[in-house]
């Protein structure tokens, strides 16, 4: 029995198209404030930062960017859990509260996302720190510095 050359052209064309669709699904930009913050988590905190930038806005590239030149090569990638995710939007721009997880620490944290183009995007810099977080840097590192001196002195 032969099988038509037209036939087996038809059934290789079926077959690319529903490996680029499921490629497609695959890399396609997630909908909503919470579906991005997740992703973008799960991304940054497992090393993945080819995914993180996808879902970042530019200065959250310039973030990462950061980051990617302060790790150390091949450190070990931490496991964690992020539960309870839950944002809160108002026009373009989000904020996703959730809990971080490692191992028996937890803490509750934010993500801040802004709209571009019909998409969300986590907008995370530097500058996102809380007064709280920057004030606890503050102190911590004018204890550091007194700990240094009183070590010299000694």
């Amino acid at each position: 029995m032969r099988i038509p050359l037209s036939f087996l052209i038809i059934i290789l064309l079926f077959i690319s198209s529903c490996n680029n669709e499921s490629r497609h699904k695959q890399n396609a930009h997630p909908s909503t404030p919470a579906q991005v913050a997740q992703e973008w988590i799960e991304a940054f905190y497992s090393d993945n930062f080819e995914k993180a930038m996808a879902l970042g806005t530019d200065i959250t590239r310039m973030m990462i960017d950061s980051v990617k030149k302060e790790m150390q090569p091949n450190a070990p990638v931490i496991a964690f859990k992020i539960s309870n995710m839950s944002c809160q939007v108002k026009e373009d721009s989000a904020r996703c509260t959730y809990i971080y997880q490692e191992e028996t620490d937890q803490f509750q944290e934010y993500i801040d996302l802004i709209k571009q183009d019909g998409r969300w995007f986590v907008n995370e810099s530097w500058e996102s720190a809380t007064d709280a977080e920057l004030e606890f840097d503050m102190i911590r590192e004018e204890l550091e510095r007194i700990l240094e001196a009183e070590e010299q002195g000694n």
